[in-house]
C-alpha cells in the first residue's frame, strides 16, 4: 500500500460531472490498489473488448504495487528496508526505474525530493494518522542522519540497490502511483485504446482526446474550502498531479502541520497549499508535486520548466484568500 495523495476533481468539457461523462456510456471499473481507489475510464470500445483492456491496464498497477509497497513484506522495497548495509539487493527493472527517477528528480531538486523520509512521516504520524506529539529539534535531527537518499547506491548493470547506513528505509509513495498509470496507460494503448482516463487517488493519465472536445478538464480543489473548485484546467495529453495540505494534517498546540515534509528540514511545508503539476507522464506529474510543494513557486517553476512541466501553486496569504503562481503559458489553459 503507498501513501495516499491529494484528489484531483475530473469533468469533461463543460459538464459539472465528477467523473467524465459522453455521449455513450463509457466502460469503467474501480478498485482498490495501492492504498487508494484506482480508476480505469475508456471511452472509445465495446464493453467485451474495453473489459479485457481495462483487465491489462489493472494488472500493470498490480504489479506495482506487490513490487513497490512498503506495507508488504515480500515487495522489493521491503527487501532494500530488510538488507544489512551494503548487502546487494537485485530489483525488478519496474523498481529500478522508479529508484533511478526518484534520484534523478532528488539531485535536481538539492534533496526536495527524497524517497528515505518514510521514518519521519511516520514519526509525525501521517502514515496512520494518528496524532502524536510535536517532535523535538533533537529528535528531528536525529532521525535525518538515519535517512538520505545519498547513502542509497544504485548499479544499473545488474538492477543492484544497496543502502549504506542501516536505518535507511524506502518509500516510493510519492512517485510509484505515477509510475502505475504510465504502465497502465502503455499496456491500454497496446491493448488499441485511443481515448481513455487512469486515476489513481487523484493522479490521472490520459489518452487521446474526450470522445466530445479537444481537451480533457481537470478542476483543481480549493484548498481553503475542499468543497469547491478554484477553477478547471485544460489539459491535451500527459498527465496531472496534486499535492495539497488540506486531506492529510494534525494541528499541533492550535497550528496546521501538513504531511509534505521537507527532507533538508525534517519539518512540514509551510505557506504552500497545494501544488497541480501537468507532465509528459504520470511518474513525473507525481514526483514533481511533492517536490515542488517542498520547493515553492521561486524554485519550483525554475525546476518544473527545466523538466518541461507546468505547475499551479496554490499559496498562503495573511488575507485569507489563496494566491494563483502559474508557470509560463498555463494560466491560459486555466478557467476560474
Amino acid at each position: 500500500m503507498l501513501l495516499k495523495k491529494t484528489v484531483l476533481v475530473l469533468f469533461s468539457l463543460s459538464l459539472p460531472f465528477f467523473l467524465i461523462s459522453c455521449s455513450d456510456a463509457p466502460y469503467k471499473q474501480v478498485r482498490m490498489m495501492m492504498g487508494t481507489l484506482n480508476e480505469i475510464e475508456i471511452f472509445d470500445l465495446k464493453k467485451q473488448v474495453a473489459q479485457k483492456a481495462v483487465e491489462k491496464g489493472f494488472d500493470a498497477m498490480q504489479r506495482v504495487d506487490d513490487l513497490m509497497s512498503h506495507y508488504k513484506e515480500s515487495s522489493e522495497v521491503s527487501r532494500i528496508k530488510n538488507s544489512v548495509p551494503l548487502e546487494t539487493v537485485r530489483v525488478s527493472q519496474d523498481t529500478f526505474n522508479v529508484l533511478k527517477r526518484s534520484e534523478e528528480i532528488a539531485q535536481l531538486s538539492d534533496g526536495a525530493f527524497d524517497v528515505t523520509i518514510g521514518p519521519l512521516v511516520k514519526r509525525w504520524g501521517f502514515y496512520d494518522k494518528e496524532q502524536k506529539p510535536l517532535p523535538t529539534r533533537q529528535e528531528i535531527n536525529r532521525m535525518r542522519r538515519g535517512m538520505g537518499y545519498v547513502h542509497l547506491f544504485l548499479r544499473p548493470k545488474n538492477r543492484e540497490v544497496s543502502k549504506r547506513i542501516p536505518t535507511l528505509e524506502v518509500d516510493l509513495g510519492g512517485i510509484a502511483k505515477g509510475y502505475a498509470i504510465d504502465l497502465a496507460v502503455k499496456a491500454l494503448k497496446q491493448a488499441g485504446v485511443v481515448s481513455a482516463t487512469v486515476n489513481s487517488g487523484g493522479n490521472i493519465g490520459f489518452i487521446g482526446n474526450p470522445v466530445k472536445g479537444e481537451a480533457w478538464e481537470v478542476g483543481v480543489i480549493d484548498p481553503l474550502n475542499p468543497s469547491e473548485l478554484l477553477g478547471v484546467l485544460n489539459i491535451k495529453e500527459g498527465a496531472v498531479a496534486t499535492s495539497g495540505n488540506y486531506e492529510n494534517y494534525h494541528e499541533i498546540e492550535g497550528k496546521r502541520y501538513s504531511h509534505i515534509i521537507d527532507p533538508r528540514t525534517g519539518w512540514p511545508v509551510q505557506g504552500v497549499l497545494s501544488v497541480t503539476v501537468i507532465a509528459a507522464n504520470a511518474m513525473d506529474a507525481d514526483a514533481l508535486s511533492t517536490t515542488l510543494f517542498v520547493l515553492g513557486p521561486k524554485q519550483g517553476l525554475v525546476l518544473a520548466e527545466k523538466l518541461n512541466a507546468k505547475a499551479l501553486f496554490v499559496l498562503e496569504t495573511e488575507n485569507g484568500k489563496p494566491e494563483l503562481v502559474f508557470s509560463k503559458g498555463l494560466e491560459t489553459q486555466f478557467k476560474p
